[in-house]
């Protein structure tokens, strides 16, 4: 017993009782001790205490972190945006520049309007011309007499003669169909070289005998024929 009366004094100041057989503290119910509200009173502020001067550094400098990479993202996203503005604004700008010189270049008959639809699928008109003409050249036809096609659907005919060009040629051919109860609707031209193109549209009049396509390529023939024989060719 005597080892363990200061234990047992210990116990009683905390408001404990103590157990001989177990040895060990326990509470009972006589009130804790002064001493032992102020020590748990302590540890309750300790605990309520402010973070440490580093603490509260190092949570600050995330934060500024924190905000300096959003700033960084926004920038990055901004600059990106104008980036692609521009390129966008170069982009029109030489398509205009484009049309614009594809527009000069083209025979007036290929563009009726001047939007960019229009000028586009005139040049893809002239270009099937022009190849269908080179196509003629470089298979080496030497030409002496008419290039004729024809196609007709109901009462529309569609005509290309190929020639050499001649003067006056053109305004004959003209007064020659309209002999042939055929009017001209639409007229197109295609030069190279020496030689001539003519595309034309023409509409059949209900009193024109040229029913098939056969008998207008037949006259068609025999009227340039007849215009060749005038020009002294």
């Amino acid at each position: 017993m005597s080892s363990y009366s200061g234990l047992e004094e210990d116990c009683w100041n905390l408001g404990l009782q103590f157990s001989q057989q177990e040895k060990n503290p326990i509470w009972n119910s006589y009130p804790p001790s002064p001493n032992l509200l102020a020590g748990t009173g302590a540890l309750k502020e300790k605990k309520k205490t402010a973070p440490t001067e580093t603490e509260g550094c190092g949570f600050s400098s995330k934060k500024r972190r924190r905000r300096l990479k959003r700033s960084k993202n926004k920038e990055a996203a901004e600059n990106q945006r104008m980036s692609h503005i521009a390129v966008e604004r170069n982009r029109r700008r030489q398509m205009k520049d484009y049309l614009s010189v594809l527009r000069s270049i083209l025979p007036a008959s290929y563009v009726q309007k001047n939007d960019q639809a229009s000028i586009i699928g005139g040049a893809i008109n002239y270009v099937k011309e022009l190849e269908h003409l080179l196509h003629i050249l470089e298979a080496g036809k030497q030409i002496s007499h008419q290039n004729i096609d024809v196609t007709m659907v109901d009462s529309h005919v569609n005509l290309k003669v190929l020639s050499r060009q001649r003067p006056r040629q053109l305004l004959n051919m003209m007064v020659g169909l309209q002999n042939l109860r055929l009017t001209t609707l639409h007229l197109s031209l295609s030069t190279m070289f020496d030689m001539v193109l003519y595309s034309f549209n023409l509409k059949v009049e209900e009193d024109c005998e040229l029913v098939s396509v056969d008998k207008v390529r037949t006259a068609v023939q025999q009227m340039m024929r007849r215009i060749q024989e005038a020009a002294g060719c």
